[in-house]
């Protein structure tokens, strides 16, 4: 009897711990994306300040201006792409200077303003490179200059869209829009009231009705569509058939920042884009001897793992030409800093090892390849530039490639804020 009871304890043990099991992973992987998730503490507002119950008082015809304010809580903001919306029918921006950006606080104006869509004013504009500038109090962004193009009384706001997005380098914010809350002006318009005498009524004079002109067909000409234009894209290395000799370092979880799971300088622990373009990554590998002297490298293939662990894998062959030994092992991918792997390899040929890289990073930004992060990687970034514009002309195809560094095939303010997050603390080798 009593080793029933225990079995049926221990069946109930079991039981207990299969059902809490998933439930206490799920509340881990909740705290883990909790403290992944920005702080989006950021507020917009108009100054003057104005609800619907007390309005901004306006007249036909009347100039108005409007201070946009920004609040950045506990973010620490290097940029704002601001869309600011309006009726058309109601407002229209001032002739001269309708929008004049605080350029002592916003030291770069990347894009913008651009008036083209009516109803709507987009510009893009940042702190510059220089992490002393960040704003970190209330600070004035831009002043907005409107004329009231309305006849009849009506209220409308002013407002800001939906792609408006303010980004931060603080250490909870990762690379995501930290806007909280977004208040339009309203602005009430009436009519004065004027007392005009009444004309005296004429009597009409009928006009004889015109004759209908014909008016010709036109036969739309053919329009040629252009032929894409493919994408460059880094080539795969083929990896060197190598003796059966040859040893085989086989890389397991090396982050990339900004890729995947990641992390960046200021949050290791930050999610960047879990899709990728360039999922294979050509790897490089630096054997140095105990003088420090570079003795060999090797080459190979990187590939994403996928958005679940978000990290990258991949076997080098090292060639065997390489003799045994102790080495210190430095590896490189292309636009990121070289990074040192811990310990020594006590290399011997034909070994496989296995390298387990969850602790080693590499940091992203160095689109000029020169193994630090500096203005000249910025510069190429700003060149090549492209959200609500094209980039600048100087801006060609291998460029572009070096300066998506957050690899979503677009140059704009999600690389902008990658590079000054991970300009804001030097690491790397």
């Amino acid at each position: 009897m009593d080793f029933i009871i225990k079995h049926k304890l221990i069946v109930t043990t079991i039981i207990i711990q299969l059902i809490a099991l998933p439930l206490i992973l799920y509340l881990v992987k909740q705290e883990q994306e909790t403290r992944t998730q920005a702080a989006t503490s950021t507020t917009l507002y108009f100054n003057p300040t104005s609800t619907a119950s007390s309005p901004i008082q306006a007249t036909p015809n009347q100039d108005i201006a409007l201070d946009l304010m920004l609040n950045p809580g506990s973010n620490l903001v290097t940029l704002a792409k601001i869309e600011i919306t309006y009726d058309p029918n109601v407002f229209t921006p001032a002739a001269i200077n309708p929008v004049v950006v605080n350029s002592q606080v916003f030291k770069t104006t990347i894009e913008g303003p651009v008036l083209s869509n009516p109803g709507k004013i987009q510009l893009t504009i940042a702190v510059g490179s220089s992490h002393e500038d960040i704003i970190q109090t209330t600070t004035k962004v831009l002043t907005l200059n409107m004329k009231i193009k309305s006849t009849t009384a009506t209220t409308k706001q002013i407002g800001l869209g939906a792609v408006t997005e303010i980004l931060s380098i603080a250490d909870q914010d990762g690379n995501d829009n930290v806007l909280s809350v977004a208040t339009p002006a309203t602005v009430k318009i009436t009519i004065p009231v004027t007392n005009t005498p009444t004309p005296p009524q004429a009597t009409p004079t009928p006009s004889p009705s015109p004759i209908p002109t014909a008016t010709p067909t036109i036969t739309p000409s053919p329009t040629r569509t252009p032929s894409p234009t493919p994408s460059p894209s880094i080539p795969p290395v083929i990896p060197t058939e190598e003796p059966a000799a040859a040893s085989i370092l086989n890389f397991i979880g090396l982050r990339l920042h900004g890729l995947g799971r990641g992390g960046d300088n200021p949050n290791p622990n930050s999610i960047g884009i879990l899709n990728p373009t360039r999922k294979i990554r050509p790897l490089t590998v630096e054997f140095y001897n105990a003088a420090g002297s570079l003795v060999n490298s090797a080459t190979g293939n990187i590939t994403y793992t996928g958005e679940t662990t978000g990290l990258f894998n991949g076997d080098i062959v090292v060639p065997a030409s390489i003799a045994n030994g102790p080495y210190t092992v430095k590896i490189r991918t292309p636009y990121y800093k070289s990074g040192n792997l811990p310990g020594i390899l006590d290399l011997k040929k034909g070994e496989n090892y296995n390298m387990n890289l969850t602790n080693v990073a590499l940091v992203a930004g160095d689109a000029n390849q020169d193994n630090a992060l500096s203005v000249a990687d910025y510069e190429i970034i700003m060149e090549c530039y492209s959200d609500l514009l094209p980039a600048k002309p100087t801006c060609t195809a291998a460029k572009k490639l070096a300066a998506d560094i957050y690899d979503d095939g677009k140059v704009d303010q999600k690389d902008y804020n990658l590079f000054m997050r991970e300009f804001s603390v030097q690491r790397g080798d």
